[in-house]
């Protein structure tokens, strides 16, 4: 079993030079090309003033070299989420401003790292210092699910100590596997259990970001074992797409997180598969907090705090507040999830900020989904809060509710057979017996997929474009 190193430590990293670290385009990656890579990229950051660079790569193992690269040439990295032409413009001017970018940007921006991996040192190339966690800045954003993405300052140290927390909880689960992910790097959930924590337990990672089914179902058996890193979209559409069973008996671990994984797609997955999938709940601001195994004998298995995370409910409003070493100060943090504690576990009541205002009646979003989710007619349902536009006077402007549906086969059918309104109107009569009339969606959307990002989260401004027409 390969020992453990912290994050802090890879530059000092004696393992074994030959070991295979990662695969990149189905090649394999010894430890020392990566260190070699690492040190060119050094070299060529040290011909370059500023402090402040932006880093993005395609892939998990060049994202690596550049943040070791970045992180021992005392630079402060800024990590975007994407590449959008408008989002990497607001990095070259103003408070966001850059002094470099670093990685695959458009040729108009400074382009440094080299990552062919082809040459070799014939010895580890070392350093005698660890990395001083406390003085590395990152800037990471958060995934944009309410908004825009806003960025969140961390110290290297905070995101080390959430490795250190991982592989304590678990420490013989990752050894002998490849871990594999779905999600981005360029986020702190991708970022730190695709990159970091392989690389600190000393076990290869994937460079490449799985998308589709049928990729994945290859890596999986390609790679195996495996531990496979994902969100509850991916998780959910799985069995729909791809041969599963073919990939039985591949995995070591599966890990959920970016959102809620409902019971039925957990126990399934998890049965198919022959691999638990443990859910890890947690934010951008705070990283992880708890996790859990859904217990096949009831549908809402407690969470479990992770070692170092104190808990307990502000008085009012019963919302979860949380301390750990993962912040930056010692204070209390609210979330905005409400919760049940008992016996040193929760239990999650439904989003805070998912409590909204119909022409001054109450209503959550959350219990608006699960009450169309439970209806056959309904595979996956999102709702959201919009401005009507009716009135041409802004003044007169109400909110109303909008519901994204994708329906089931059943709902197909009845779609096909009597048309759109005639659907609306039937799930407006099921809800009438929970919400009142006035809370209930005014505008539907039938779509075939939910709009998800790189994380498999909702995004609010790709959900508000579905409904910009009138159809």
């Amino acid at each position: 079993m390969p020992s453990y190193l912290t994050f802090e430590q890879l530059l000092c990293d004696s393992r074994n030079a030959d070991d295979i670290i990662a695969w990149r385009h189905n090649l394999p990656i010894t430890r020392a090309a990566f260190q070699q890579a690492v040190a060119d990229n050094i070299s060529a950051l040290q011909k370059n003033t500023g402090r402040r660079w932006a880093l993005y790569a395609n892939d998990a193992l060049t994202f690596a070299v550049g943040l070791l690269a970045l992180a021992a040439s005392d630079k402060h990295i800024v990590i975007p989420g994407n590449r959008q032409p408008g989002f990497i413009a607001s990095l070259t001017t103003g408070e966001q401003c850059v002094d470099g970018f670093l990685g695959d940007f458009e040729n108009t921006h400074t382009k440094i790292i080299t990552t062919a991996f082809t040459r070799a040192a014939s010895a580890p190339i070392l350093f005698t210092t660890p990395l001083n966690g406390d003085a590395i800045e990152i800037e990471i954003y958060t995934s944009g699910t309410t908004g825009d993405p806003k960025p969140l300052q961390k110290k290297l140290r905070q995101l080390c100590r959430e490795i250190d927390t991982l592989h304590a909880t678990w420490p013989n689960e990752l050894a002998g596997s490849t871990v594999l992910g779905t999600v981005s790097h360029q986020h702190i959930y991708g970022l730190l259990f695709r990159v970091m924590w392989p690389l600190s337990a000393g076990v290869p990672l994937l460079a490449e970001m799985l998308e589709h089914p049928t990729d994945i179902c290859h890596a999986l058996r390609q790679y195996a074992p495996v531990t496979f890193i994902s969100s509850p979209a991916h998780y959910k559409r799985l069995p729909e797409h791809a041969d599963l069973n073919s990939a039985q008996g591949t995995l070591r671990k599966m890990i959920s997180s970016g959102g809620p994984l409902s019971y039925d797609a957990s126990r399934t997955i998890s049965e198919i598969l022959d691999a638990p999938i443990f859910e890890i709940f947690g934010s951008s601001e705070t990283g992880g907090i708890a996790y859990r195994i859904q217990d096949e004998r009831q549908a809402d298995t407690p969470w479990t705090p992770f070692s170092g995370v104190d808990i307990r409910l502000e008085s009012a409003s019963h919302a979860l507040q949380i301390r750990s070493a993962n912040l930056l100060d010692a204070e209390w943090f609210t979330m905005a999830d409400a919760a049940h504690i008992e016996d040193g576990q929760f239990r999650l009541l439904g989003r805070l900020d998912r409590i909204v205002k119909i022409e001054e009646k109450r209503i959550s979003l959350d219990e608006l989904e699960k009450q169309l989710q439970r209806q056959s007619l309904i595979h996956e349902v999102r709702t959201l809060v919009l401005q009507n536009e009716a009135s041409k006077d802004a003044s007169t402007q109400r909110e109303i509710i909008g519901a994204a549906i994708v329906l089931s086969a059943a709902g197909e059918k009845i779609l096909q057979a009597q048309g759109k309104h005639a659907l609306n109107q039937q799930l407006r009569k099921i809800l009438r017996n929970y919400f009142e009339p006035v809370t209930l969606p005014r505008k539907w959307r039938y779509v075939k997929q939910l709009p998800v990002n790189a994380q498999g989260k909702f995004v609010q401004t790709d959900l508000i474009a579905l409904f910009e027409s009138e159809s």
